[in-house]
Formats: structure tokens, C-alpha cells, sequence
């Protein structure tokens, strides 16, 4: 995306998956800093990429719910 100069908005990269089977949980995504910054600038999209996996899938259907 940078390298493109194409994106002229602001992103964040977030790593971590929501892997139930796999001992992990929301707390492995920190969705709490991100929310945070939400709430303090005006946002009107917000993209959520994930891994091509069930757990991608479930970690970036948890996000979209809970944002």
C-alpha cells in the first residue's frame, strides 16, 4: 500500500487470530486500543483483512460484530 502511494487514508495493521480451538481469544486481537482510536477520529470505512482460513474467517467476523 505504500509503496503504490494510491491509499490516501489511515490503516492499521493488527496481528493475531481468534482461535478458539487453538487456546486463544479476543484478547489476542487487542480490539480495545483499536476502538479507542476509532471513538477519537471520524471514521467512515473500516476494512478488515484477514487470513484465507477458519480462523481469518472467525477472527475477522468477530471484529466486524463487535465494531
Amino acid at each position: 500500500m505504500e509503496k503504490i502511494q494510491v491509499y490516501q487514508g489511515l490503516y492499521r495493521l493488527r496481528q493475531g487470530l481468534k482461535s478458539p480451538r487453538n487456546g486463544g481469544g479476543p484478547d489476542d486481537i487487542d480490539l480495545k486500543s483499536l476502538i479507542t482510536r476509532l471513538m477519537d477520529s471520524e471514521v467512515s470505512e473500516v476494512v478488515i483483512a484477514a487470513h484465507a482460513n477458519a480462523d481469518g474467517e472467525a477472527t475477522a467476523m468477530y471484529k466486524s460484530r463487535v465494531l
